[in-house]
C-alpha cells in the first residue's frame, strides 16, 4: 500500500500517548524493538519504509487515521 501522509516522529509519539501505550506495549504489538521506537520518536533514527509499513499495518494507521491523530494531538496541546 502507498501512503500519502508520512508517519513522523511526533505523530508516532502522539499516537502512542493518546492510545495509552508504553513503548514496550507498542513494541510487543508491532514486533519492532523498544529501542527502535525510542530512537524513531526522538528522531535519532529515521522511520524507514519497512518499519513504517509494519507500524501502519499492525496499528491500522491509514492516512486518514494519521490525520485524525495529528488533529487530536494539536487540540490537546492547545
Amino acid at each position: 500500500m502507498t501512503y500519502n501522509v508520512p508517519l513522523n516522529a511526533e505523530t508516532l509519539r502522539n499516537y502512542r500517548k493518546i492510545k495509552g501505550l508504553t513503548r514496550k506495549e507498542m513494541a510487543a504489538k508491532t514486533g519492532l524493538s523498544e529501542s527502535y521506537l525510542y530512537n524513531a520518536e526522538k528522531e535519532i533514527t529515521p522511520i524507514l519504509t519497512h518499519p513504517e509499513r509494519t507500524l501502519r499495518e499492525k496499528l491500522e494507521l491509514s492516512d486518514a487515521e494519521l490525520i485524525k491523530f495529528e488533529a487530536l494531538a494539536a487540540a490537546i496541546d492547545g
